[in-house]
């Protein structure tokens, strides 16, 4: 299997998650050709039900196509599946979109606030400064006293990020 086609399983892996990526590998590697349903489920070892719900959840995603055919003798439908990769670039470049857009909320959010610690513990939570005041400035958790948290690093890793992000949109990574 090439690097492109390793990538594709990991990104299904991360955004489906196991079974999805198995099947998307068996497909892969049958260089994008047409399978059966039943085929892909004997390759992985897997309930051929279980497979076709992956395959619809797939389909439904516009990341494979099918094609069905009738047995004349049988009057039953066979169903020969395809991957649509470039859809898996469309859906990988919506995704980074959509993280890009948190990353932005998140650091509007840590720009436009500022943050308490606790002096003692380790467990305890950050917060606001409006929190921090509501509790005089001692902390929710265990009682002891706040000070001001630095969050430059925060902003900085989110910066870079988000920069990163959108670099690799614009260059179609």
């Amino acid at each position: 299997m090439t690097d492109t086609s390793e990538n594709i399983v990991e990104v299904v892996k991360m955004i489906f998650g196991e079974v999805h990526a198995k099947v998307v590998k068996v497909m892969m590697e049958n260089e994008g050709k047409e399978m059966r349903d039943e085929e892909i489920a004997k390759k992985i070892g897997m309930r051929v039900n279980e497979v076709r719900r992956v395959l619809y959840e797939l389909h439904n995603k516009q990341i494979a196509t099918y094609r069905k055919v009738i047995d004349p003798s049988t009057r039953w439908y066979t169903y020969y599946w395809k991957l649509n990769t470039e859809n898996i670039y469309t859906l990988i470049k919506r995704r980074k979109r959509r993280v890009i857009e948190l990353l932005k909320q998140r650091l509007e959010y840590e720009r436009n606030n500022t943050f308490f610690k606790c002096t003692k513990g380790e467990r305890c939570p950050i917060v606001t400064f409006d929190v921090a005041m509501e509790h005089y400035f001692k902390c929710p958790t265990c009682g002891a006293p706040l000070e001001q948290f630095d969050n430059s690093k925060i902003i900085e890793l989110l910066e870079k990020k988000i920069s990163e992000l959108e670099e690799e949109l614009r260059n179609d990574v």
